[in-house]
């Protein structure tokens, strides 16, 4: 049992968790968005390169659907290395690759052929937001694991 503190001292635990998600540094952000512009770029080369059937609505896309989550963990492990995160900044450091990896997305799809074209294109875009998606519920779920 864990003894009762005065209602305005944090307990210990709270005081361990702000220490441990401290804001972003401005260069652990310009490391971030750097991070996430280049991990897209390897996707969408990745998606423009493959064989049109990986993308095709059948098993091969659906294997690719399940292989987003231990890609995703290695991205966050990958993350978390490269700008130096502490456990309570990986969702935020996540959160912020992923922004900037989307933001190239948006630009891409709409304005370039970078992709290629057409409605083969939809099952792609579909892996690569699912990609976001995985990337964001690692972070999360190994920032909770760390108590944060």
């Amino acid at each position: 049992m864990q003894a009762a503190h005065p209602a305005n001292t944090p307990h210990p635990d709270q005081a361990a968790r702000a220490a441990s998600s401290a804001p972003l540094s401005p260069r652990q952000a310009a490391i971030l968005v750097t991070w996430g512009v280049l991990l897209w770029f390897a996707v969408a080369l990745f998606i423009r390169w493959a064989p049109p059937a990986l993308f095709g609505r059948g098993v091969a896309t659906a294997l690719l659907f399940a292989a987003a989550a231990p890609i995703a963990w290695a991205s966050i492990w990958a993350t978390q290395r490269v700008a130096s995160l502490r456990p309570g900044q990986l969702v935020a450091g996540a959160a912020l690759a992923s922004a900037a990896a989307m933001f190239c997305d948006g630009i891409a799809l709409t304005w370039s052929s970078l992709y290629g074209s057409g409605t083969d294109l939809v099952p792609a875009a579909a892996w690569l937001l699912w990609g976001v998606a995985a990337i964001l519920t690692a972070a999360f779920a190994i920032a909770h694991r760390h108590g944060v």
